[in-house]
Parts: structure tokens; sequence; C-alpha cells
């Protein structure tokens, strides 16, 4: 019997500037890893990005090389920083999420986008609704895209207190291509699992070629 091919994974990669623009565009939660994360190597240097607010009065184009030179640092090290900085914002985010909620109504949110995924709990002050648009900057560097819809929303009920966790699908909403796949669960043309194993074309060649019988 033939092995069944392993498709290619497609795992978003960011440069350092991709990195270095997401967590400029959330300035708050830098602010929050400097006063409550773990003390680490990298303090001065967060701290300094801090006051210069990830150097925002510039108009031109902030090169890793000149950040690097500003704080007289090496680049390689300064590359190496910028990437724990943004994975421990993550981390935290995760561990203390209370920290991130700003006392509203705390909303785990679950990205995704090809095979790249990631999560951080917000306060919001309202729940989003199922295909509303969702655009958050910060996330591109953890999966590749910085525009979303809401797929799902769930509501966790129990003894003490309730949970609301988002599910966001990277990229623009086609709503007919989702009605789509709804009937293609339905009528059994794919199984549940394939929402996650099969690629987007995948399915799409799946559901065109059974409306076409």
């Amino acid at each position: 019997m033939p092995r069944t091919k392993e498709r290619k994974k497609h795992i978003h990669e960011p440069s350092t500037h991709e990195v270095f623009l997401c967590l400029s565009s959330m300035l708050a939660w830098s602010q929050i890893l400097l006063e409550k994360g773990v003390v680490k190597e990298y303090q001065s240097f967060l701290k300094g990005l801090i006051e210069t607010r990830y150097f925002e009065d510039r108009e031109e184009k902030v090169t890793i090389k000149q950040i690097a030179a500003s704080f007289k640092h090496q680049t390689t090290k300064v590359t190496k920083w910028l990437h724990e900085i943004y994975n421990d914002i993550l981390e935290l985010n995760n561990d203390k999420e209370e920290l991130f909620t700003n006392n509203k109504l705390p909303i785990t949110c679950y990205f995704s986008y090809f095979d790249s995924s990631g999560s951080v709990t917000l306060g919001m002050d309202a729940v989003p609704r199922v295909y509303e648009e969702f655009n958050m900057y910060f996330m591109k560097a953890k999966v590749g895209c910085e525009r979303f819809w809401v797929n799902r929303v769930e509501h966790e009920v129990h003894d003490t207190g309730a949970k609301i966790f988002l599910w966001l699908e990277g990229g623009i909403l086609n709503r007919y291509r989702e009605m789509a796949v709804e009937e293609a669960l339905f009528k059994g043309w794919i199984g549940f699992m394939d929402q996650w194993q099969l690629t987007n074309s995948e399915m799409d060649d799946i559901i065109i070629k059974h409306h076409r019988r």
C-alpha cells in the first residue's frame, strides 16, 4: 500500500524587523513585561526601547543595525533580544492573563493562518461576533497575518465564573465558502478533523468536486 505523502507545512518565520514592528504596535505590553516579567539580560535594552517608544518619531525605516548602534550593542545580540522579548510577552500573557485585560472583559483569542497559530488573552468592552473582522498587528510575527475574522465564539461557564474564547482565521472572509464548508461537513463530504488536517485549497477541491456531480 503506497504511503501518503505528508504535505509541507507553512509555518511563519518572522524577520527581526517584523518582530520589532509588532512590539512597537503594543507598547503597553512591553511595559508590562518590564515591570512584571522575569528580569533578563535584555532588561536595560527593553527599558530603552520603551523610553524611545520604539523610535516612533523616526520618519524613515529604522533598521536593526541602527537600533543596535543607538544602544551600543552588537546587532546579533539585539536580534536575539527582540525575539526573546516578543516570545516572553506571549508567555507572560499565557501565565498571567489578568495583567493584560485592563479590568475589561477577558477574552482568550486563538489565531491561525495556514499552519501557524498563537493565542493571547485581551480585555475587551464587548464580545466580537462570528464573521466580524478583527485586526491585530502584534500577532503578525507569530502567525504571518494581521487581519482576521471571527470563526467561532465559545462561552465556558463554571462555578467560579465564566470564560470567553474566540477562534480567529487569518485573511479575508469569504462567507459563501464558509457556507459551502458547513454543507460539506453536514453531508459528510469532509470529516470534522479535515478542517485542521487539510489545506483550504484541498477542502475546496473536494467541495467543488461534489458540487459538479
